[in-house]
């Protein structure tokens, strides 16, 4: 019984492996090093994915256009879902993946289509994403030619020579240290020398010429005395070759000097600094969006709440903490560049609490400077600040003063009440807050529609926007203002695709209000830290923020949450009851069971894909003459079925004159099933056996003659079924 055996391990084919793994990740880490644009820290993953794809393609044994056009379409698919985000990869196998990815390709498309009108004017364009995608895809595509070269056992000198010029131009353009560059070389240089000695002894082999078994002995020290050389110029270089190093020389020398003034003159009186200015209460300006947030550590206010305290940090139960905002500022009318807030209305005053409503009591001292509005919860309804409330319509209020220390009770909306009525309902009081310009972009509201697409309620619409826009787009303090005459929103929702708290909040009332549900963006601060100390909340600098408030019919304005760095609020409704919203949950809507099935199913196809892949790697490295066998007895296989069968006792000879003489209508057939089995006799009865070329071409003649066997395969089951049918 013959056994099945990996071909044996050799120092060069491991070497191989090792360097160009190493190359993948000193390609990746160069052009991460040069920080082109904020997505280039993921292009390490492309060039380590991309090197394995190019080494499972080189075990398949499929012929190089195939190799590349898969290779092609896998890059492209990984490159656009790290370009662009397509696939929600955090949320699972939950039951909005399939709809929130259709949403981010129709905003994909529409994307293109924007880039498309930009070129066709002749305007630059200047979203990187454009940029991190080509160059994601063109890393993809060398290594995996890389992989699929050195698995191959090819020349590796047109890969290797792509990527090295590739590293060497970031190396130039980027002004990166020449160490890196030097290491990638080398590495290249070694992966090059490793691949042409593994395909001379492959020459020898086949030419039955005994290699050198000592040749290592003769090579390996003299490249380790090149590569150290190498490392040594290529470190000295900066210090000696370019000012910078001197410069570093000179800080070297005089590090010692600093030390010794500090420790022998440490009490001579220090220059004195520049004023440090005061601390101010400031929340997000929203007269222009994007306008950088303040950002610091410094203690704005502390806030007490009537609010169970959160329990200790170590039983992590904060998903039950009731959420607040420490709202001073409305905004109402967007211009596509910012918004103007919403004035107040004199002649209105707020309603007065019923008897027995919970109140909501907070106690505010506020320790940084800060101006006439004043903080609270949302639907203050009195407070110890004189004449503070300042009526904003007949369901809300704002609180103004220049009090620093003051109380105030709010009403927040009974989520208890929402009610699941359908969109369109109307009110005097919201209908000013679902105004947008007529200078909106229709993509804004294409995407809006598609986003709630199947939402029938307003609190359902809501909920798929506040989802998709936490989902999709990253939170980035570092997002610059959009280009000048450019509305933000779209430019935020298709172009820079990240932002911060301005961003999102803006971003989701104009994606409501496409929908007619009306909604605006409150500013104020963030809940803060809780200090068991004092027994109140410690609100910072970095706590200013911005969030969206949505008018539901039964409710008033009800608070949302779009941004992904804070905690998200979600509201269920079944008949005309709500949990409460600061409590984590699952989205509105329920699971449908055809998702289950169809991502199991895509599951099981890409399993049954990995194990054939499998199948025929492990068929691939059996001996040559196990090979042959296997060919022959596939070729059977198929004969029997358009008919030939072997009878017991026949020779390989024998079913061959039986093929020609019952397939002769298909010469390729019989050509190939007399040249596979004279391959098949000569495997088993010669000493010599059959060469590697004469098995490559056994299996390209039986590829051919696989589709006329398929064709007499098809005529015999047509004669079977008309014999049986035939009165």
């Amino acid at each position: 019984m013959m056994t099945l055996r990996w071909p044996p391990i050799r120092v060069s084919r491991v070497l191989a492996l090792g360097l160009s793994g190493l190359t993948a990740w000193l390609a990746g880490d160069l052009l991460v090093s040069a920080d082109w644009t904020s997505g280039a820290e993921m292009l390490w993953l492309c060039a380590a994915l991309g090197l394995v794809c190019g080494l499972c393609l080189g075990l398949t044994r499929w012929v190089w256009p195939i190799a590349v056009g898969y290779s092609v379409v896998v890059g492209l698919a990984i490159g656009l879902d790290r370009a662009f985000g397509l696939v929600p990869w955090q949320v699972g196998l939950s039951s909005g993946a399939l709809d929130l990815m259709r949403v981010r390709l129709w905003a994909l498309g529409e994307t293109v289509r924007g880039w498309w009108v930009i070129a066709a004017l002749g305007d630059p364009i200047v979203d990187t994403r454009l940029f991190d995608l080509v160059l994601s895809v063109l890393l993809w595509q060398l290594l995996a030619a890389l992989g699929w070269a050195v698995v191959r056992r090819r020349s590796v000198w047109p890969a290797a020579g792509a990527i090295g010029g590739a590293l060497a131009l970031n190396h130039a353009l980027a002004g990166l240290g020449d160490l890196a560059l030097v290491g990638a070389t080398a590495t290249l240089l070694g992966l090059i020398a490793v691949v042409q000695w593994e395909r001379q002894r492959l020459t020898w082999e086949a030419a039955q010429i005994d290699s050198p078994e000592d040749l290592w002995d003769h090579v390996v020290p003299p490249a380790l005395v090149v590569v150290v050389a190498a490392t040594l110029v290529a470190t000295a270089l900066p210090w000696v070759g370019t000012p910078q190093g001197w410069r570093a020389v000179a800080d070297l020398l005089e590090r010692p000097a600093s030390q010794a003034a500090a420790q022998y003159f440490s009490t001579v009186r220090q220059p004195a600094s520049a004023d440090v200015a005061a601390l101010f209460a400031r929340a997000p300006d929203l007269t222009r969006i994007g306008s950088p947030l303040p950002n610091g550590a410094g203690v704005i206010m502390w806030v007490r709440v009537s609010d169970p305290p959160p329990p200790p940090p170590e039983l992590s139960r904060s998903a039950g903490i009731p959420i607040r905002y420490w709202r001073n500022a409305i905004y109402g009318d967007y211009s596509g560049q910012g918004w103007a807030r919403v004035t107040p209305v004199p002649a209105l005053l707020p309603d007065t609490p019923e008897a027995g409503a919970r109140l909501l009591r907070q106690t505010f001292e506020i320790v940084a400077e800060h101006g006439a509005e004043l903080y609270a919860v949302n639907r203050p309804v009195s407070t110890t600040v004189a004449g503070g409330l300042v009526a904003m319509g007949s369901q809300d209020a704002l609180l103004v003063g220049r009090d620093s220390l003051y109380q105030v009770d709010s009403l927040p909306s009974d989520v208890g009440r929402l009610q699941p009525l359908a969109s369109g309902w109307e009110s005097p009081e919201a209908e000013p807050y679902r105004a947008l310009p007529d200078s909106l972009p229709e993509r804004v509201r294409g995407l809006a529609a598609a986003i709630t697409a199947g939402a029938g309620t307003d609190l359902e619409k809501a909920l798929a926007i506040q989802r998709y826009l936490r989902e999709t787009y990253p939170y980035d303090l570092g997002a610059p203002l959009a280009p000048a005459g450019r509305d933000v929103v779209d430019d935020f929702l298709f172009d820079a695709r990240r932002g911060f708290c301005s961003h999102f909040a803006s971003a989701m009332v104009v994606l409501l209000r496409a929908n007619a549900v009306p909604a605006r963006v409150a500013t104020g601060y963030a809940m803060g830290a809780y200090d068991e100390t004092r027994g109140a909340w410690r609100v910072t600098e970095s706590d200013s923020h911005a969030w969206v408030e949505v008018f539901l019919e039964g409710a008033g304005w009800v608070e949302f949450e779009p941004t992904p760095s804070q905690p998200e609020r979600t509201y269920f409704v079944s008949g005309a009851e709500a949990t409460a919203p600061d409590v984590a949950a699952a989205p509105v809507g329920p699971s449908s069971p055809r998702l289950g099935i169809t991502l199991l199913g895509l599951i099981v196809a890409v399993g049954v894909m990995i194990l054939w892949l499998i199948w025929r790697a492990r068929r691939a490295a059996r001996p040559g003459a196990l090979r042959v066998i296997d060919l022959y007895w596939e070729m059977c296989t198929w004969l029997a079925w358009a008919g030939v069968s072997a009878a017991p006792g026949q020779t390989p000879a024998e079913h061959a004159a039986l093929t020609r003489s019952l397939l002769g209508g298909w010469p390729t057939l019989t050509t190939a099933s007399t040249q596979i089995t004279n391959l098949y006799e000569t495997t088993l009865f010669s000493a010599h056996g059959a060469s590697h070329d004469e098995l490559w071409r056994a299996r390209r003649l039986w590829q051919h003659a696989r589709w006329a066997c398929l064709d007499a395969i098809q005529r015999r089951i047509w004669r079977a079924l008309t014999k049986r049918l035939r009165p």
